[in-house]
Protein backbone atom coordinates (compact mmCIF):
# COMPACT_ATOMS: atom_id res chain seq x y z
CA UNK A 1 0.00 0.00 0.00
CA UNK A 2 1.17 3.49 -0.07
CA UNK A 3 2.09 6.29 2.47
CA UNK A 4 4.03 3.69 4.49
CA UNK A 5 7.51 4.49 3.30
CA UNK A 6 6.82 1.69 0.83
CA UNK A 7 4.59 2.33 -2.29
CA UNK A 8 1.92 -0.21 -3.73
CA UNK A 9 4.85 -1.07 -6.16
CA UNK A 10 7.31 -1.73 -3.27
CA UNK A 11 8.91 1.76 -4.63
CA UNK A 12 10.94 3.70 -1.59
CA UNK A 13 8.00 6.73 -0.74
CA UNK A 14 10.21 10.04 -0.59
CA UNK A 15 8.57 12.29 1.89
CA UNK A 16 9.58 16.01 3.22
CA UNK A 17 8.09 17.98 5.81
CA UNK A 18 8.36 21.54 6.44
CA UNK A 19 10.94 21.58 9.33
CA UNK A 20 11.01 25.76 9.25
CA UNK A 21 8.02 27.94 7.96
CA UNK A 22 8.48 31.91 8.04
CA UNK A 23 5.68 34.04 7.09
CA UNK A 24 6.90 36.63 4.49
CA UNK A 25 6.06 40.18 4.57
CA UNK A 26 7.49 41.10 1.16
CA UNK A 27 6.92 39.48 -2.60
CA UNK A 28 9.06 37.80 -4.48
CA UNK A 29 9.36 36.51 -8.07
CA UNK A 30 7.35 34.10 -7.07
CA UNK A 31 4.76 35.61 -4.77
CA UNK A 32 4.77 38.63 -6.71
CA UNK A 33 1.42 39.54 -3.98
CA UNK A 34 0.95 39.26 -0.59
CA UNK A 35 -1.57 41.33 0.86
CA UNK A 36 -1.63 39.00 3.96
CA UNK A 37 1.94 39.37 5.31
CA UNK A 38 1.90 42.62 4.28
CA UNK A 39 -0.88 43.88 6.79
CA UNK A 40 1.86 43.18 9.17
CA UNK A 41 4.53 46.05 10.89
CA UNK A 42 6.91 46.32 13.46
CA UNK A 43 5.93 44.40 16.66
CA UNK A 44 3.24 42.23 15.32
CA UNK A 45 5.36 40.81 12.64
CA UNK A 46 7.24 38.70 15.40
CA UNK A 47 4.48 37.70 17.48
CA UNK A 48 2.91 36.09 14.01
CA UNK A 49 5.93 34.44 13.52
CA UNK A 50 6.82 33.12 16.80
CA UNK A 51 3.42 31.93 16.58
CA UNK A 52 3.95 29.59 13.43
CA UNK A 53 7.47 28.98 14.61
CA UNK A 54 6.54 27.26 17.93
CA UNK A 55 3.61 25.45 16.14
CA UNK A 56 6.03 24.03 14.09
CA UNK A 57 8.75 22.85 16.72
CA UNK A 58 5.74 21.15 18.80
CA UNK A 59 4.77 19.42 15.65
CA UNK A 60 0.89 21.05 15.36
CA UNK A 61 1.59 23.00 12.24
CA UNK A 62 3.29 19.62 9.70
CA UNK A 63 2.85 20.54 6.30
CA UNK A 64 3.53 17.41 4.36
CA UNK A 65 4.89 16.35 0.85
CA UNK A 66 4.83 13.43 -0.80
CA UNK A 67 7.06 13.09 -3.93
CA UNK A 68 5.71 10.45 -6.10
CA UNK A 69 6.68 8.84 -9.14
CA UNK A 70 9.99 10.31 -8.49
CA UNK A 71 12.18 7.91 -10.51
CA UNK A 72 15.57 9.68 -9.20
CA UNK A 73 15.74 9.75 -5.34
CA UNK A 74 19.09 11.75 -5.47
CA UNK A 75 16.91 14.74 -6.80
CA UNK A 76 19.73 15.30 -9.57
CA UNK A 77 17.68 14.14 -12.54
CA UNK A 78 15.10 16.14 -14.85
CA UNK A 79 11.72 14.32 -14.77
CA UNK A 80 8.02 14.77 -14.14
CA UNK A 81 6.24 13.47 -10.50
CA UNK A 82 3.03 14.36 -8.44
CA UNK A 83 3.60 16.40 -5.85
CA UNK A 84 1.27 15.42 -2.85
CA UNK A 85 0.46 17.80 -0.12
CA UNK A 86 -1.45 17.39 3.09
CA UNK A 87 -1.17 18.27 6.74
CA UNK A 88 -1.29 16.19 9.77
CA UNK A 89 1.09 15.33 13.12
CA UNK A 90 4.08 13.39 14.56
CA UNK A 91 3.01 9.63 15.14
CA UNK A 92 5.57 9.56 18.11
CA UNK A 93 5.94 12.54 20.36
CA UNK A 94 8.53 11.19 22.67
CA UNK A 95 11.97 13.21 22.14
CA UNK A 96 10.13 15.03 19.07
CA UNK A 97 11.85 18.40 18.22
CA UNK A 98 9.67 19.76 15.07
CA UNK A 99 12.83 21.73 13.84
CA UNK A 100 14.79 18.83 13.96
CA UNK A 101 13.01 15.60 12.49
CA UNK A 102 15.12 13.90 10.04
CA UNK A 103 13.03 10.31 9.12
CA UNK A 104 10.21 11.02 11.76
CA UNK A 105 7.20 9.22 11.82
CA UNK A 106 3.91 11.39 10.49
CA UNK A 107 0.23 10.57 10.08
CA UNK A 108 -1.79 12.49 7.80
CA UNK A 109 -4.90 14.46 9.48
CA UNK A 110 -8.30 12.94 9.14
CA UNK A 111 -9.61 13.47 5.78
CA UNK A 112 -6.24 14.37 3.96
CA UNK A 113 -5.95 11.00 2.54
CA UNK A 114 -8.64 8.64 0.83
CA UNK A 115 -9.01 5.11 1.49
CA UNK A 116 -7.30 4.27 -1.46
CA UNK A 117 -4.39 6.54 -1.03
CA UNK A 118 -4.92 9.65 -2.89
CA UNK A 119 -3.98 12.79 -0.65
CA UNK A 120 -5.83 16.06 -0.51
CA UNK A 121 -4.06 18.14 -2.70
CA UNK A 122 -2.10 16.70 -5.64
CA UNK A 123 -0.55 17.84 -8.74
CA UNK A 124 2.14 17.31 -11.46
CA UNK A 125 4.99 18.54 -10.83
CA UNK A 126 8.43 19.35 -12.27
CA UNK A 127 12.45 18.79 -11.60
CA UNK A 128 14.58 20.29 -13.19
CA UNK A 129 18.86 20.97 -12.38
CA UNK A 130 17.21 20.15 -8.74
CA UNK A 131 14.39 22.84 -8.06
CA UNK A 132 10.49 21.07 -7.68
CA UNK A 133 7.54 23.25 -8.76
CA UNK A 134 4.27 22.19 -8.81
CA UNK A 135 0.98 24.38 -8.36
CA UNK A 136 -1.24 22.02 -5.84
CA UNK A 137 -4.21 23.97 -5.88
CA UNK A 138 -6.31 24.28 -2.86
CA UNK A 139 -4.35 23.03 0.33
CA UNK A 140 -5.48 23.45 3.89
CA UNK A 141 -2.56 24.76 6.43
CA UNK A 142 -3.50 25.12 10.12
CA UNK A 143 -0.86 27.91 10.44
CA UNK A 144 -2.37 29.60 13.32
CA UNK A 145 -4.48 27.00 14.97
CA UNK A 146 -5.64 23.63 15.13
CA UNK A 147 -8.28 24.65 12.47
CA UNK A 148 -6.25 24.82 8.93
CA UNK A 149 -6.60 27.64 6.82
CA UNK A 150 -7.58 27.32 3.40
CA UNK A 151 -4.93 27.95 0.70
CA UNK A 152 -6.52 28.28 -2.51
CA UNK A 153 -4.30 28.60 -6.14
CA UNK A 154 -0.99 27.66 -3.81
CA UNK A 155 2.06 27.10 -5.51
CA UNK A 156 5.57 25.42 -4.21
CA UNK A 157 8.75 25.48 -5.26
CA UNK A 158 11.67 23.49 -3.41
CA UNK A 159 15.40 23.36 -3.42
CA UNK A 160 16.40 20.23 -3.13
CA UNK A 161 19.44 19.04 -0.69
CA UNK A 162 22.06 16.77 -1.09
CA UNK A 163 21.11 13.07 -1.13
CA UNK A 164 21.75 10.67 2.25
CA UNK A 165 21.01 7.43 3.40
CA UNK A 166 17.59 6.96 4.89
CA UNK A 167 18.19 6.32 8.59
CA UNK A 168 17.38 3.00 10.98
CA UNK A 169 14.99 3.22 13.28
CA UNK A 170 16.21 1.75 17.06
CA UNK A 171 14.51 0.36 19.22
CA UNK A 172 11.51 -0.16 16.62
CA UNK A 173 10.76 3.63 17.44
CA UNK A 174 10.88 6.46 15.44
CA UNK A 175 13.15 8.14 14.07
CA UNK A 176 14.30 5.66 10.79
CA UNK A 177 12.86 3.13 8.87
CA UNK A 178 11.76 -0.11 10.39
CA UNK A 179 13.75 -3.20 9.50
CA UNK A 180 10.64 -4.88 8.03
CA UNK A 181 10.33 -2.55 5.55
CA UNK A 182 13.82 -4.06 3.46
CA UNK A 183 15.67 -0.63 2.53
CA UNK A 184 17.79 -1.67 -0.22
CA UNK A 185 21.53 -0.67 1.53
CA UNK A 186 22.79 1.15 -1.27
CA UNK A 187 19.44 3.86 -0.60
CA UNK A 188 20.11 7.23 -0.83
CA UNK A 189 17.53 9.93 -1.43
CA UNK A 190 17.21 13.81 -0.93
CA UNK A 191 17.19 14.81 3.15
CA UNK A 192 16.43 18.16 2.74
CA UNK A 193 15.29 21.00 0.58
CA UNK A 194 14.59 24.88 1.16
CA UNK A 195 15.18 28.30 -0.30
CA UNK A 196 17.49 28.54 -3.54
CA UNK A 197 21.13 29.78 -3.19
CA UNK A 198 21.83 33.08 -1.30
CA UNK A 199 23.25 34.72 -4.74
CA UNK A 200 19.26 34.17 -6.02
CA UNK A 201 17.84 36.24 -3.55
CA UNK A 202 14.48 35.19 -4.28
CA UNK A 203 12.56 33.76 -0.91
CA UNK A 204 9.14 32.75 -2.53
CA UNK A 205 8.56 29.02 -2.28
CA UNK A 206 5.14 28.69 -1.04
CA UNK A 207 2.00 31.31 -2.26
CA UNK A 208 -1.62 31.08 -2.01
CA UNK A 209 -4.72 32.89 -1.18
CA UNK A 210 -6.13 32.74 2.29
CA UNK A 211 -9.69 32.19 2.22
CA UNK A 212 -11.55 34.60 4.13
CA UNK A 213 -14.09 32.16 5.90
CA UNK A 214 -11.28 30.55 7.24
CA UNK A 215 -10.17 33.53 8.86
CA UNK A 216 -12.97 34.46 9.93
CA UNK A 217 -13.08 31.17 11.66
CA UNK A 218 -9.80 31.97 13.98
CA UNK A 219 -10.29 34.13 17.29
CA UNK A 220 -8.06 37.14 16.88
CA UNK A 221 -4.23 36.16 18.84
CA UNK A 222 -4.59 36.50 22.44
CA UNK A 223 -1.88 39.30 22.65
CA UNK A 224 -4.30 41.45 20.74
CA UNK A 225 -7.26 41.32 22.52
CA UNK A 226 -8.75 43.58 25.16
CA UNK A 227 -7.29 42.18 28.29
CA UNK A 228 -3.84 40.85 26.38
CA UNK A 229 -0.36 42.25 26.45
CA UNK A 230 -0.12 44.22 23.34
CA UNK A 231 -4.36 44.97 23.62
CA UNK A 232 -5.17 46.71 20.15
CA UNK A 233 -6.77 50.12 20.78
CA UNK A 234 -9.56 49.06 18.47
CA UNK A 235 -11.12 47.37 21.14
CA UNK A 236 -11.14 43.59 20.26
CA UNK A 237 -12.81 41.44 22.52
CA UNK A 238 -11.02 37.93 23.45
CA UNK A 239 -14.11 36.51 21.05
CA UNK A 240 -12.99 38.31 18.17
CA UNK A 241 -11.85 36.74 14.67
CA UNK A 242 -8.34 37.10 12.95
CA UNK A 243 -10.37 38.76 10.11
CA UNK A 244 -11.87 41.44 11.76
CA UNK A 245 -8.27 42.03 13.07
CA UNK A 246 -7.05 41.92 9.93
CA UNK A 247 -9.22 44.33 8.34
CA UNK A 248 -10.07 46.61 10.86
CA UNK A 249 -6.40 46.90 11.91
CA UNK A 250 -4.69 47.09 15.02
CA UNK A 251 -2.84 50.01 16.56
CA UNK A 252 -0.65 49.81 19.53
CA UNK A 253 0.61 52.71 21.82
CA UNK A 254 -0.05 54.56 19.13
CA UNK A 255 1.88 52.34 16.55
CA UNK A 256 -0.53 50.56 13.72
CA UNK A 257 1.19 47.15 13.82
CA UNK A 258 -1.79 45.58 12.00
CA UNK A 259 -2.98 47.45 8.76
CA UNK A 260 -6.54 47.55 7.64
CA UNK A 261 -6.08 45.38 5.14
CA UNK A 262 -8.70 43.90 2.63
CA UNK A 263 -8.87 40.67 0.43
CA UNK A 264 -7.05 41.55 -3.19
CA UNK A 265 -7.50 37.71 -4.43
CA UNK A 266 -10.30 35.07 -5.08
CA UNK A 267 -10.93 31.52 -4.64
CA UNK A 268 -11.90 29.78 -7.92
CA UNK A 269 -12.94 27.02 -6.92
CA UNK A 270 -16.02 28.52 -5.18
CA UNK A 271 -19.42 30.67 -6.34
CA UNK A 272 -18.33 34.01 -6.90
CA UNK A 273 -20.38 36.32 -4.36
CA UNK A 274 -22.88 39.35 -6.94
CA UNK A 275 -20.79 40.40 -9.57
CA UNK A 276 -17.11 38.91 -8.53
CA UNK A 277 -13.69 39.97 -7.03
CA UNK A 278 -12.55 42.57 -6.17
CA UNK A 279 -14.53 42.81 -2.80
CA UNK A 280 -14.27 45.19 -0.14
CA UNK A 281 -15.57 44.20 3.41
CA UNK A 282 -17.13 46.73 5.67
CA UNK A 283 -16.89 46.82 9.33
CA UNK A 284 -18.88 48.79 12.14
CA UNK A 285 -17.37 51.67 12.77
CA UNK A 286 -17.31 51.46 16.47
CA UNK A 287 -16.71 47.78 17.30
CA UNK A 288 -14.64 46.95 13.99
CA UNK A 289 -16.54 44.09 13.42
CA UNK A 290 -17.14 42.47 9.77
CA UNK A 291 -20.51 43.42 8.85
CA UNK A 292 -20.58 43.19 5.16
CA UNK A 293 -19.42 43.21 1.72
CA UNK A 294 -19.23 44.65 -1.48
CA UNK A 295 -18.77 42.85 -4.89
CA UNK A 296 -16.17 44.72 -7.59
CA UNK A 297 -19.06 47.44 -8.75
CA UNK A 298 -19.67 48.10 -5.24
CA UNK A 299 -23.14 46.22 -4.90
CA UNK A 300 -23.54 44.93 -1.44
CA UNK A 301 -23.79 41.06 -1.80
CA UNK A 302 -24.37 38.39 1.38
CA UNK A 303 -21.46 38.31 3.49
CA UNK A 304 -21.20 34.05 3.81
CA UNK A 305 -21.09 34.12 0.31
CA UNK A 306 -18.57 36.64 0.03
CA UNK A 307 -16.32 35.13 2.79
CA UNK A 308 -16.17 31.65 1.30
CA UNK A 309 -15.00 33.64 -2.12
CA UNK A 310 -12.88 36.26 -0.90
CA UNK A 311 -9.34 35.63 0.07
CA UNK A 312 -5.62 37.12 0.95
CA UNK A 313 -2.63 36.54 -1.05
CA UNK A 314 0.07 35.12 1.19
CA UNK A 315 3.95 34.29 0.88
CA UNK A 316 5.84 32.01 2.75
CA UNK A 317 9.24 30.58 2.70
CA UNK A 318 9.87 26.98 3.82
CA UNK A 319 12.55 24.42 4.88
CA UNK A 320 12.26 20.94 4.91
CA UNK A 321 13.39 16.88 5.50
CA UNK A 322 12.61 14.07 4.90
CA UNK A 323 10.09 12.78 7.25
CA UNK A 324 8.43 8.71 6.69
CA UNK A 325 4.74 9.56 6.71
CA UNK A 326 2.59 6.02 7.79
Amino acid sequence: MSLDACSATCAFEQSHRANSIEQKFLTSSLCPKNAFGGAFAGSAQLVLQAMLSQRVADGSLSLLFAFRNLADLSGEGSESLTLGVVFGAPSVTTNYNGNSDLDWWYTPASGQVSSNGALYASAAASLVSGVVNANPGSILLPLLSEAPLVLSSSKVRLTLGPASAPLSANNGSAPGHLANEHLQPSLVSFASAGPPPPVNGDPGQLCGDINAASLSALTIPAAYATSGASACAEGYGSARSFLDLLVGGCTVAGEQVVLATQPDESDPTVTEAGGGAPYRLTTNAITHAVTGCRDKSNTGVTLSTCLRAAAFSSAYRLKTGRVIIK
